[in-house]
This record gives structure tokens, C-alpha cells and sequence, in this order.
């Protein structure tokens, strides 16, 4: 529900109770008095109409610097919902039509800055913004607020919000609705994995001097996520994620928040023999990579048709036509490398994919539950590792 509230002449105060048939409404607005309105009382960002389910937004702070690449630009405000998406606000009097375009240049350029911070760099610039201090500044700002008491999954959650560039993105402003066709089409033909949203401020004054300040939402953008094909080796790695939906309900984003921290937590736990393993890293919604010398392999489980995580494996893949002679010489190596593994391998041609996989499949039993499939990638990923590279290494000599 969107709230209203009604402030003394000054804007300063508690908020008070009103009846609009009492006021002589007089169009009046600035933007330093909406940003400010807005940080102090958050409430007013209509964020369950935008996000059902979020509750409210926590406010990190006002003004943050972003360093692009033309110079500094500054961000009106920066929150948090309950489920750790970051919620960036700018607060815009769009008074012509040139004003109009420029924000929303203006707050898709600001996303793209705060999708390079990691959590760290975003904790030490609101700390560093608000002269707070503490191992954990964004925990402690949306802690009391948010009503949390799970830190882990908090950073987590706001983790995969920065590494996916998934924010909510609110324009506060007046006069949106002449524009709110063509702001829509060019969004929807550009694509964002972030919701923009255009919340219409109406400000008015009445004759005691006293300001009405009320939200309503003008426009919300559907979520369209980008299909990347990353080029690594020859490896299109991106294709063994599942094609993104256009939109998705409740259910299948709480299960690619699942699957995130599944494997978030994989990358954290898993350690390598092999001393000059690289760090893993995240893919597609469900599995993670592996960086090996040629090709990366992929860690990976698999959806069932009942949404049940129904396989579980490792593969390494040798795509196209050009990596048949590299594939032949791992092949021949299989029984050597299956005593190593303690593990058996199967080896093919994928014609789906145009290439050669030679895959480590899980065991039934390794896939019952969350713990017994970490258990066995943890395990397994450092075999595969250490059988794997040295080979690699010497074919790519």
C-alpha cells in the first residue's frame, strides 16, 4: 500500500494525519526536499507494489559517489529490501523533455557502476558516506529496519544482487505519465535484468503552508534478462544454462535465490590440491565453473520435472569439430584417469551442443539432499582438478 503523508511547512517533524478534502491544493515541488522526504521516510517508496513480498525498504544512504569513467556522478539514494535486493532511487523534476531522457540514462548508467562494486567496496563507501564503522555496515543499517537475523544469507543475498545487476530501479518524479509509452518501449526493446519502476510524486501545498506528498506508481517495467554468450576456449558455455523467461513468478526466483547460495557456498567451501587451481566461479542459474588450461569444466546439477535437483555432476567440455584431437588424447587416457578418480566417466558426442563432453556423473545416493550433493562436489571437484589439469596443461603447450 502506498502511504501519504502530510509535513509541516518545513518539511521537519512527525508526519501527520490528514483529510484531503481540507486542503487547497497548490502544485509545488524540489528535488532536494522529495530525496530527503524519501531517506527519512521510506515508507513512502511504494516498494510492495513494485516487489510484492519485500516489505519495506532499509536506506543505506544519500548521495553515493559512483567513479565512471567521465568522472564522479552521485546517486540520490540507495537502499535494500528484505530479500537483499538493492533498491537505487533518483529523484528527478522532469520538467522537459530533454530532463526526461537523461534520467533515465542517468539511473541505468548508475547501475551499471554499482554492478562493479563487490560487497565490500559497496560497505565501505556507505561507511564511508555515513562515518559509520564496523565489520559489517550494510548488515547493520538493514538489521533493525528490515527486522533480519540471518547475516549469512543477507550477504548472500545482496551478493548475487550486485554480481547479477539485479536492483530495483525507482525514478521518483512529476509529470511521468505523458512519457510512460515510450519510456516502456525502449526499456522492454533494450533489456534489463533489473524492474524500473516510475513513481509519479504529486507535492502540494495547502493554505497553512503545510506539504502533501504522495507516490503513485506511473509505470513498472516487466524483468528481461539478457541471453550472454561468453567466449572462453571456444566453449559456449552459456548454453548449457536454460533459455531465461521473460518474467518469473515467486516460486522460480526463490529457487534461483536457492541455487545461488547453493553454490555461492560451494565456492566458499571448496578447496584444490592442485596449487595453481583459480578460484571457482558462478555460471548460469545452477551450476559454477571450473577454470581449467583450454577448456573450463562445469559443476552442475540438474532440475527434474517435479523441481527436484534430479542429477548432479561434472563435465568437461571440448566444443566443435577443431577440439577432436585434444578429446581423442583425454580418451585415451580414460582408464588412467578413472583410477585416479576412483570414478567412472562417460565420454560422447553431444550433437545438441556440437561437441565432446566427458562427464563425471554423481551416484544416486550423492543426490538426495542439498548436503549429500556439497559433500560429493566438494570431494570430486578437487579429483577432477587435479587429474584434469596437468593434461590440459600439457595439450595446451
Amino acid at each position: 500500500m502506498t502511504q501519504i503523508l502530510l509535513f509541516d511547512a518545513d518539511a521537519s517533524g512527525t508526519p501527520k494525519a490528514f483529510a484531503a478534502s481540507q486542503l487547497n491544493l497548490d502544485a509545488v515541488g524540489n528535488e532536494k526536499l522529495i530525496q530527503r522526504l524519501v531517506f527519512e521516510n521510506p515508507d513512502l517508496i511504494p516498494i510492495e507494489d513494485i516487489d510484492p513480498g519485500s516489505g519495506c525498504v532499509a536506506p543505506f544512504c544519500r548521495e553515493l559517489t559512483l567513479r565512471g569513467v567521465g568522472g564522479s556522478v552521485y546517486l540520490d539514494m540507495i537502499g535494500v529490501t528484505r530479500r537483499g535486493r538493492l533498491v537505487l532511487i533518483e529523484c528527478k523534476l522532469w520538467r522537459n523533455p530533454q530532463a526526461r531522457r537523461e534520467v533515465i540514462g542517468q539511473i541505468l548508467e548508475y547501475a551499471a557502476l554499482v554492478r562493479r562494486l563487490s560487497y565490500s567496496d559497496l560497505s565501505a563507501m556507505v561507511g564511508q558516506k555515513t562515518g559509520r564503522s564496523g565489520p559489517n555496515i550494510l548488515w547493520d543499517l538493514a538489521r533493525e529496519r528490515l527486522g533480519l537475523q540471518d547475516e549469512a544469507a543477507f550477504v548472500d543475498s545482496v551478493t548475487e544482487s550486485l554480481e547479477g545487476g539485479v536492483f530495483d530501479l525507482i525514478i521518483l518524479g512529476d509529470g511521468i505519465r505523458g512519457e510512460v509509452e515510450v519510456v516502456r518501449s525502449y526499456l522492454e526493446a533494450a533489456g534489463l535484468r533489473s524492474r524500473l519502476t516510475l513513481v509519479e510524486v504529486n507535492c502540494w501545498k495547502d493554505a497553512e503552508g503545510r506539504t502533501l506528498f504522495v507516490p503513485k506508481i506511473a509505470l513498472r517495467t516487466r524483468v528481461i534478462e539478457h541471453r550472454v554468450t561468453t567466449s572462453i576456449g571456444a566453449a559456449d558455455l552459456a548454453s548449457d544454462a536454460p533459455a531465461p523467461k521473460r518474467e518469473e513468478n515467486d516460486a522460480a526466483r526463490t529457487n534461483r535465490m536457492d541455487n545461488r547460495i547453493f553454490w555461492q557456498s560451494f565456492i566458499d567451501q571448496v578447496t584444490f590440491s592442485h596449487p595453481d587451481q583459480p578460484p571457482s566461479t558462478h555460471g548460469g542459474n545452477n551450476w559454477v565453473r571450473l577454470p581449467l588450461p583450454l577448456y573450463p569444466a562445469v559443476a552442475y546439477r540438474a532440475v527434474g520435472a517435479n523441481g527436484a535437483n534430479s542429477a548432479l555432476g561434472i563435465y568437461l567440455r571440448f566444443p566443435g569439430e577443431g577440439a577432436g584431437a585434444n578429446y581423442q588424447a583425454i580418451v585415451d587416457q580414460l582408464p588412467e584417469i578413472e583410477s585416479e578418480l576412483q570414478a567412472t566417466l562417460r565420454a560422447n558426442w553431444v550433437s545438441a551442443r556440437e561437441a565432446w563432453d566427458i562427464s563425471l556423473d554423481a551416484p544416486p545416493e550423492a543426490s538426495v539432499d542439498d548436503r549429500s550433493q556439497m559433500a560429493w562436489l566438494l570431494k570430486m571437484a578437487d579429483r577432477f582438478v587435479s587429474v584434469f589439469r596437468p593434461r590440459l596443461a600439457q595439450l595446451a603447450t
